[in-house]
């Protein structure tokens, strides 16, 4: 993604960037608590993960995608279907990287680029317009739309039901407890 669309997308997004991918990738390698995800979007990245595991790092388990279903259901929950799909698409195509956490950012930051938002997604970023571009989270109502395309409904949902009245200093962690969180 070049400079530009990325000023797009996050108004300062070296931080935030670190710690969504941070998050993102403990998620995939240890899991993110207990939702249920669509069920062949799921299956799919999970294999592709795996297979792109055993690829670059030389060994999987037998039962590594039963595995990553269970421990990443929370994750995948969260996850809209469309964008499991383009990381399971980059996962199945993306050349070794000396660490395996590397190629997993680089398909999820290539998710961002590559999602339109959803209706949700823009209801969303309508819903709450106010506290996100005061607080300097966006800076277009169209970089909020693709950032939260990459969620699904119900994780959208949760988000606008607890964050709506969030003021700037708790707005972050209200948004990560609802997208991010270990354990639910």
């Amino acid at each position: 993604m070049d400079e530009q669309a990325q000023s797009e997308v996050f108004v300062s997004s070296a931080p935030r960037w670190l710690i969504i991918a941070s998050v993102l990738l403990a998620c995939s390698l240890f899991g993110c608590g207990d939702g249920a995800g669509e069920g062949e979007s799921r299956a799919a990245w999970c294999n592709a993960m795996c297979s792109a595991y055993g690829r670059c790092q030389g060994s999987v388990s037998s039962s590594c995608s039963r595995d990553c279903q269970q421990d990443n259901q929370g994750f995948l929950a969260r996850s809209s279907a469309e964008a499991l799909d383009l990381q399971t698409e980059c996962m199945q195509r993306a050349s070794c990287t000396p660490e395996f956490d590397d190629l997993l950012d680089e398909c999820y930051s290539g998710t961002l680029a590559g999602l339109e938002p959803s209706p949700e997604a823009m209801e969303l970023c309508t819903a709450m317009a106010e506290p996100f571009f005061e607080c300097n989270w966006f800076g277009t109502p169209q970089s909020c739309g693709r950032f939260h395309a990459a969620f699904s409904a119900p994780a959208l949902a949760a988000e606008r039901k607890e964050c709506s009245f969030a003021s700037c200093e708790a707005l972050d962690g209200c948004i990560a407890a609802q997208l991010y969180s270990f354990g639910e």
